[in-house]
């Protein structure tokens, strides 16, 4: 689903008090987002190691859990993560969840509850929740 099919779909998708938030096991995604800086702000805010898997090359950077997001924070370490919206729709910052555990925003979050089971996230919307976190990251754009 792209951008364009967001704004068409967008009376029929369920309202914040409608919806429920996704519990996998590595990956923590609350649609209400006032909930979600609820929960945020009750983590432990530890300094976690991210490894980035940017199609082979790693890069390692640290972030505290409070901090930026994954997207921001690999941004400001140098590292070219794709992105584009950096709120959740364009799905551009899209990457899969090896190992560690996240919490993400999903109040306009385009990702299929499918996706998220196989450990897809979204950067721009993540924060970490555990110590070592890793993720793969490919090169798209928009239209990919």
């Amino acid at each position: 689903m792209g951008i364009f099919d967001f704004f068409k779909k967008k009376d029929t998708q369920p309202t914040v008090e409608e919806s429920k938030d996704t519990f996998i096991p590595n990956i923590r995604w609350i649609r209400n987002p006032k909930e979600f800086n609820a929960e945020l702000d009750k983590l432990d805010n530890i300094v976690s190691n991210i490894t980035i898997d940017l199609e082979g090359e790693e890069s390692t950077f640290e972030l505290p859990s409070k901090g930026k997001t994954i997207l921001d924070a690999a941004l400001d370490a140098g590292i070219d993560a794709s992105h584009l919206c950096k709120n959740g729709v364009c799905q551009t910052c899209k990457s899969t969840l090896l190992s560690g555990k996240i919490i993400m925003n999903g109040e306009w979050c385009e990702l299929a509850e499918e996706e998220i089971e196989e450990g897809e996230i979204l950067l721009c919307q993540s924060h970490p929740v555990t110590n070592d976190v890793k993720i793969a990251c490919q090169k798209r754009t928009f239209f990919d």
